[in-house]
């Protein structure tokens, strides 16, 4: 099937369901959720490295082919302890799905819209050609071909 253009709008609820799914809690790493919010998405949630820390991640969202790209704009506190487990927060978000890459250079994760279909679909090859983030949802339009 090939899909000239397609919307898919995403709310808080949507992006929470993906969390609980694919990134469950672990003793390192719980409590997570998403806000989408007026052009970023904000990441609460605890992470234990020695000690356990409440922390917000406020990400900024781009796209490059089937990736959307979510780069971290601020991590608050914003302590000493925190800047330098930044790393390790996003390195653990990423472990736990194998769609997302973490990118330590561009203090980025890099989630494949491709990978999350091919869990439902036989093969996906879609680009992603508009990403916009409002103020309660994230539209990602797409292209491209899918065999269900």
């Amino acid at each position: 099937m090939t899909i000239n253009e397609c919307n898919i709008v995403l709310h808080d609820k949507d992006v929470n369901g993906l969390i609980q799914k694919f990134v469950p809690p672990t003793k390192k790493m719980s409590s997570l959720r998403a806000e989408i919010n007026d052009g970023h998405v904000l990441i609460t949630g605890r992470v234990t490295i020695g000690l356990s820390f409440n922390f917000q991640a406020t990400l900024v969202l781009s796209h490059r082919g089937d990736e959307v790209i979510a780069r971290l704009e601020k991590l608050s506190p914003m302590s000493g302890i925190m800047a330098q487990f930044k790393d390790k927060i996003l390195y653990k978000i990423a472990e736990k799905a194998d769609f997302i890459r973490h990118n330590a250079a561009n203090d980025a994760l890099e989630i494949r819209l491709n990978s999350v279909l091919g869990q439902a679909v036989e093969t996906s090859n879609l680009n992603i050609t508009k990403l916009s983030v409002a103020k309660d949802d994230l539209t990602i339009a797409v292209q491209g071909e899918l065999s269900l």
